[in-house]
C-alpha cells in the first residue's frame, strides 16, 4: 500500500512527505512530531479549519478518527468523540472537495 501511495502521490504531482522518505521503522518519531506533522489536534475550530484545508489539499472524502490516544482517561476520550460528533461532522458533512483520482485506479486505463 505505502508503495502504491508514493507512486500515486508522485503521479499528481505532489512532493513526498518527509515522513514518507524515512524508513518504516519511524526513527525520530516522537509525540510532539506525530502531533505536529500527522494528526490534527485542537479545539472544534481548529479542527474543521485543518480538516477542510486537508481535504482539499488532497481530495480526500473521508475521516479516520483516533480519539483515543496515550493513556487518557476514558471520559475525555468520550468527550472528545462526543465533541466532534456534534461541532465538527456538521460542518464537514456538506463540504465537498474537488476529487482526486483514487490512489487505486491512478496510472490505469
Amino acid at each position: 500500500m505505502r508503495s502504491r501511495y508514493i507512486r500515486w502521490l508522485t503521479q499528481q504531482g505532489l512532493d513526498l512527505p518527509d515522513r514518507l522518505t524515512k524508513t518504516p521503522l519511524g526513527e525520530g518519531l516522537t509525540f510532539e512530531r506525530v502531533c505536529a506533522e500527522h494528526a490534527v489536534v485542537g479545539d472544534s475550530e481548529k479542527t474543521v479549519a485543518a480538516l477542510k484545508r486537508l481535504a482539499k489539499e488532497t481530495g480526500a472524502t473521508h475521516v479516520l478518527a483516533w480519539m483515543n490516544i496515550g493513556s487518557a482517561p476514558s471520559k475525555f476520550v468520550l468527550e472528545s468523540m462526543r465533541q466532534f460528533a456534534r461541532d465538527v461532522m456538521p460542518r464537514l458533512e456538506m463540504y465537498h472537495p474537488k476529487r482526486r483520482p483514487s490512489i487505486s485506479t491512478a496510472g490505469h486505463s
